[in-house]
């Protein structure tokens, strides 16, 4: 299966270097020389090198020799093949992939909406739910987001007063 290992972020130097925003807790595993990493635009490359420079990831890719091909792959996602069995079985933590889609509920039952996405703060995660055409972030905290059933496909709310108010205004 294919995981979210990365985005590249922008081109570093004249050699078709790499500046990567590593999304995995096993990056000396995932961008490991020789790794096979895909990417959100079909691409498949080979990593030759990956270290750590200036606090950041700096990658070079066998398939990229120059800057404007670097330059091309800004923002672009990567993922590696990874076997199910080798996913982290850590409880509490999850893949943006599993719950997006999932349904948002308050502990009453009532439905808010659906995951749309996960945005990553440097303090804490945000679930985008749609609600009914809205958008509503929910921070992805403990006290808010006490239960996730993966089985079910549902996310259960305690949300603080105020948080899931809408403006009717159109």
């Amino acid at each position: 299966m294919l995981v979210e290992v990365g985005r590249l972020i922008k081109a570093h130097g004249i050699k078709g270097e790499l500046i990567v925003e590593s999304l995995t807790d096993f990056p000396e595993l995932r961008f490991a020389n020789g790794a096979k990493l895909h990417t959100d635009t079909n691409q498949i490359f080979t990593v030759e090198r990956c270290a750590s420079h200036s606090g950041r990831l700096l990658m070079k890719l066998v398939e990229i020799t120059d800057r404007t091909q670097a330059e091309n792959l800004a923002k672009v996602v990567l993922f590696a093949e990874v076997a199910k069995d080798d996913l982290p079985p850590e409880k509490g933590k999850y893949f943006d992939r599993q719950l997006i889609g999932l349904l948002v509920a308050k502990l009453d039952g009532a439905v808010i909406g659906k995951v749309e996405d996960v945005v990553h703060l440097a303090k804490q995660d945000l679930l985008v739910v749609n609600s009914f055409g809205k958008e509503v972030l929910i921070p992805f905290v403990d006290e808010i987001v006490p239960e996730i059933d993966l089985e079910q496909g549902l996310i259960r709310i305690n949300p603080p007063v105020g948080l899931l108010e809408l403006s009717d205004e159109n």
